[in-house]
């Protein structure tokens, strides 16, 4: 117990004398130059992350499948499958990300003798221009 607490202590000690040498503060220059020329890693995703949406029937009685591709050159982040009215009878299959194309598939399956439409969205990233 006594060598655990003293292995915390000495922990918390280095860790607050690196943030403390490291900081603002500090008394010596150890941190970057204020001005840095170096180019941005990533553009920012403001504007690039986009939503593709596709509708698609389901017929009564009937499995069905949609896909939504993104843009040109995009990459697939997320995607999500929905029914444009709730029926709890109706089951969402499975759900992949697309094989041939960025983007993203749902498979449902409607044993009911009401038809229903499917909403199947992609969020993609564009590229940077």
């Amino acid at each position: 117990m006594l060598k655990t607490l003293v292995l915390v202590l000495l922990g918390a000690a280095g860790a607050t004398a690196f943030i403390l040498s490291c900081s603002d503060d500090a008394p010596d220059d150890v941190d970057a130059a204020a001005a840095c020329d170096c180019p941005d890693a990533e553009p920012p995703l403001a504007g690039r992350i986009v939503r593709a949406t596709a509708n698609g029937p389901i017929e009564a009685n009937s499995p069905a499948t949609a896909q939504v591709v993104c843009p040109t050159g995009a990459t697939l982040l997320s995607g999500t499958c929905a029914l444009e009215e709730n029926a709890p009878d109706i089951t969402l299959n499975f759900t992949e990300a697309g094989t041939d194309l960025p983007g993203f598939v749902c498979g449902w399956n409607n044993p009911t003798n009401d038809a229903n439409t499917m909403i199947v969205t992609a969020i993609c990233l564009v590229p940077a221009e």
